[in-house]
């Protein structure tokens, strides 16, 4: 087996790329390289549910609530494609809580 073969083979194992634009915008919060790969990544699996989808936009806000703790970190992803603009919104007490949760309705809704 040559390298150009096995370059080909660990190519398809590796994490599938969105060819959807994915656009991390923030209200009131800074935004971590690993955070904006990790988005990347999830929402790559999302798009193979509809391949017409060519923007994905997440916005993270941050409500500095000292009632709200548990939820004042709320996260949208917006799916735009042909045919209906589908959102997926949710609140947790960490960006990572709620970008699963949208993740989730947002599946739901593909």
């Amino acid at each position: 087996m040559d390298s150009g073969q096995m370059l080909a083979d660990t190519d398809e194992q590796a994490e599938p790329t969105a060819h959807a634009e994915v656009v991390v915008k923030g209200r009131n919060v800074e935004i971590p390289d690993h955070y904006r790969i990790y988005v990347s990544e999830k929402l790559a699996r999302l798009e193979r549910f509809d391949r017409t989808i060519y923007l994905f936009d997440v916005e993270l806000k941050h409500a500095p609530n000292r009632r709200q703790r548990k939820s004042c970190q709320r996260v949208e992803i917006t799916a735009r494609g042909r045919g209906p603009v589908i959102r997926g919104e949710a609140r947790a007490d960490s960006f990572y809580a709620a970008f699963e949760s949208a993740a989730n309705k947002l599946e739901s809704g593909l």
